[in-house]
């Protein structure tokens, strides 16, 4: 418990620090471009409120601390100086104190590793990858505005309608778009601008390449289920099969395609730990079981027991699931897919994924009072009464929630 409140600590004082070092960053930009007293004394406390974060980290401590090494930890106390803060008192040209800000940044590390990663982290949520790409690309946006800025200095007596005019310019030029209303005047100017311009075709050539790896990404699976559904069809066009067993055949793997993991797949979910294999079947069963009346209120660790008991069940289209009147002694689960409820032929409903059907056969021994057809391919997890009963006899709230089901039938039977 104590641990679960410290990482809360910990993410909220990373978040804390990227606000402060953002705040930072735009500032520190304002003040070079400006040099402006009144953006110096809004960066001079943005600095002591950062340090204050370093130093509170390491009051904060814990194993994350402990861990690290000397140097590593140098590093960070270094960052935790507020050295801006030192020579802007000390009267130093505001554009030279600047120049110690980057060390601020020394302390970054460990505001990822508070956030749970680190430099082998195989996985970053989107979210994270999303807000650090915004914070980087505007602070960058920002530094080239600010920096042509101190080029051409303040137009119009207007700091806003300067800097739109900056941010305007750095945005048309690293897209190459240009629109030529904007203009360098001196070899220095010019010297900025191919720079700027380079960076954009740069920064393009790398958003296509993300972006082609996304898609690639995407449509491997597809790919690959393409290539055995050829295969498959060369193979039953060899031996001339008869078309109704072709469409069979192919009706499969297009269910595979839609719903079923491949062999690559399968292989990846063998690799996990038995327990997060099993809590990944109970996410698959846990909302249609609470919803039904019988598992309805019930906790989780009845719950998990209930989808640990089951075992998966394979129905082809067509196939009868349940006929009526026949004595069941198993519910059905459909994982994925849907059936047909029917009675003397006539069709009653459609059962959709994620529901149950079947479950009063747990309860008592009745002739089924409909057939059960499966649509198209089933997945199915199915619990046995006699299982079920097992569950009965751990878990009291299970044998209520019969009690109530009965009486609720045996009402409806009255009535």
């Amino acid at each position: 418990m104590g641990m679960n409140k410290l990482n809360i600590k910990a993410k909220l004082w990373a978040g804390l620090v990227l606000g402060v070092l953002y705040f930072i960053s735009i500032f520190s930009g304002l003040a070079f471009a400006y040099g402006d007293r009144s953006w110096n004394a809004w960066l001079y406390w943005g600095d002591l409120a950062l340090t204050l974060l370093y130093s509170g980290r390491f009051i904060l401590g814990g194993p994350l601390i402990e861990r690290e090494g000397r140097a590593t930890l140098i590093l960070y106390s270094v960052a935790a100086v507020p050295l801006y803060a030192i020579l802007h008192s000390i009267g130093l040209d505001p554009r030279w104190a600047l120049a110690v800000i980057p060390l601020r940044l020394l302390g970054v590390n460990l505001v990822w590793k508070s956030l749970g990663f680190n430099k082998k982290s195989l996985f970053v949520p989107f979210g994270v990858k999303a807000l650090l790409g915004l914070v980087i690309t505007s602070s960058v946006l920002h530094w080239l505005s600010c920096f042509w800025i101190s080029l051409r200095g303040v137009s119009d007596g207007d700091e806003l309608t300067t800097y739109n005019k900056a941010f305007y310019w750095v945005i048309t030029t690293l897209s190459t778009v240009g629109y030529g209303d904007i203009v360098p005047q001196t070899n220095l100017e010019r010297s900025f601008t191919l720079i700027v311009m380079l960076c954009g075709v740069g920064v393009f050539g790398y958003m296509i390449g993300q972006l082609s790896k996304v898609l690639i990404a995407r449509d491997r699976r597809l790919e690959k289920h393409k290539e055995k559904i050829a295969g498959v069809q060369s193979l039953l066009n060899h031996y001339k099969l008869p078309k109704d067993l072709k469409k069979s055949v192919l009706a499969y793997y297009e269910h595979l395609l839609e719903h079923k993991v491949d062999d690559r797949e399968y292989q990846l979910l063998a690799e996990l730990p038995p327990q997060l294999q099993n809590e990944i079947q109970l996410q698959m069963l846990l909302r249609p079981l609470s919803d039904l009346a019988l598992f309805r209120d019930c906790s989780k660790a009845c719950l998990s027991d209930v989808a640990h008991a089951m075992t998966q069940h394979f129905a082809s289209p067509g196939e009868m699931i349940i006929k009526r009147g026949n004595i069941g002694h198993e519910m059905f689960v459909i994982a994925h897919g849907s059936v047909e409820v029917s009675v003397n032929g006539v069709q009653v409903s459609v059962i959709e994924e994620k529901h149950c059907f079947g479950e009063m056969a747990l309860l008592e021994d009745q002739p089924r009072d409909a057939d059960v057809i499966a649509i198209g391919y089933c997945d199915l997890f199915l619990l046995e009464r006699k299982q079920f009963n097992l569950l009965c006899e751990k878990y009291p709230e299970l044998v209520e929630n019969v009690r109530k089901v009965s009486e609720s039938r045996a009402f409806k039977k009255a009535g």
